[in-house]
């Protein structure tokens, strides 16, 4: 038994943060549909910042929040903000939805 949790446990683990990272980065989807401007992008163990000129930078993560999963976006404009918004914090929900879907009908 302790050999197959050897094996269980990382599956597990690994499944768990790929499913985070596809949650987060349904929000960044939907973010970009929205017209937002992408800061931050957070899942597991992983960040990747944008900096004041516009260089991506990848770093590890180092706040609980981070690893929990972040996506941090601005808007570019004001027209149309509910529904972008909308866009934003639904993109990552749709995105563990699809994700759902495809995994129980593989």
């Amino acid at each position: 038994i302790f050999l197959r949790l050897l094996l269980v446990v990382p599956a597990l683990v690994t499944a768990g943060v790929l499913a985070l990272a596809a949650h987060e980065a349904g929000h960044v989807l939907g973010a970009r549909l929205g017209g937002f401007t992408l800061r931050m992008f957070a899942a597991g163990p992983v960040k990747v910042l944008k900096d004041d000129r516009g260089d991506w930078h990848v770093q590890r993560a180092s706040t609980l929040g981070e690893v929990g999963g972040l996506v941090i976006a601005t808007p570019t404009r004001t027209q149309r903000l509910r529904r972008s918004a909308r866009l934003f914090a639904g993109g990552g929900p749709a995105a563990s939805l699809i994700l759902g879907i495809v995994a129980i009908a593989f």
